[in-house]
């Protein structure tokens, strides 16, 4: 019996030792901290400029930057003379001690652009180094830039040859409503009511925009929406 005791002891220390280790805590795995939220970008130099690229060849080329105050940019420019931009830029923008640092996309062939340029004064100016097209721009603040009466609602349309009509319809509230060439529908927002420059997107089975926008007069038309934007977009869109 005693025998049996001792035995029946030695088998439970024996257990106990063996199945120490299986409760051993493991130290937890470090988590690494969350990183910093991303400032917002919030551009000084807002707004629509006009001006022109000088080339080597003293050649000109029409320029339009436009600026919204979250950095989203569009610039057009018109190089073949015949009042329609040709070549399209859409990206973001950042600003730093008057610096600006555009990265964004060319809407020809969707190859990637980056320029640098200085806004002082109301103006924009830079070395531009692109393919095909290199030289000193030069842009000034438009005076469209500066809100009238903001955007209103209304019909708006165009006749593309041979594209054919565009039609849209914006309610008060920024809903875009698109009648032609098919249906389709979206909305216009205004990143800072103080600028005349206004964010588009719209979506449909025969085109999708993604754009800026500017209100612009002409005549024999109440106003007329210039909307430059991605995929090489650059048109206007007028109110009867």
């Amino acid at each position: 019996m005693r025998r049996l005791t001792a035995s029946l002891a030695a088998c439970l220390l024996l257990a106990a030792c063996s199945d120490s280790s299986d409760h051993r805590q493991e130290a937890p795995t470090p988590v690494d901290p969350p990183p910093p939220p991303v400032e917002p970008t919030d551009l000084d130099s807002t707004g629509v400029y006009r001006g022109q690229l000088v080339t080597g060849n003293r050649n000109l080329a029409l320029v339009t930057v436009t600026l919204a105050r979250d950095g989203t940019t569009a610039i057009a420019i018109d190089s073949d003379d015949d009042e329609k931009a040709n070549i399209v830029f859409w990206g973001e923008t950042s600003e730093a001690a008057g610096e600006l640092d555009f990265s964004g996309r060319d809407g020809r062939d969707g190859s990637a652009i980056n320029l640098t340029f200085t806004a002082s004064e109301q103006t924009l100016r830079g070395q531009w180094q692109l393919a095909g097209l290199s030289g000193e721009l030069s842009a000034d603040l438009a005076p469209e830039s500066a809100v009238d009466d903001g955007l209103s609602g209304g019909q708006f349309a165009r006749l593309d040859s041979p594209g054919g009509l565009t039609a849209l319809e914006l309610a008060g509230d920024g809903t875009l409503t698109l009648t032609a060439p098919c249906e389709g529908s979206g909305e216009i927002s205004t990143p800072d009511p103080a600028v005349n420059v206004h964010y588009l997107s719209l979506a449909s089975d025969c085109l999708d925009w993604e754009a800026l926008v500017s209100v612009d007069t002409v005549a024999g038309a109440k106003a007329a929406l210039r909307v430059t934007g991605a995929g090489g977009l650059a048109t206007r869109l007028y109110q009867p």
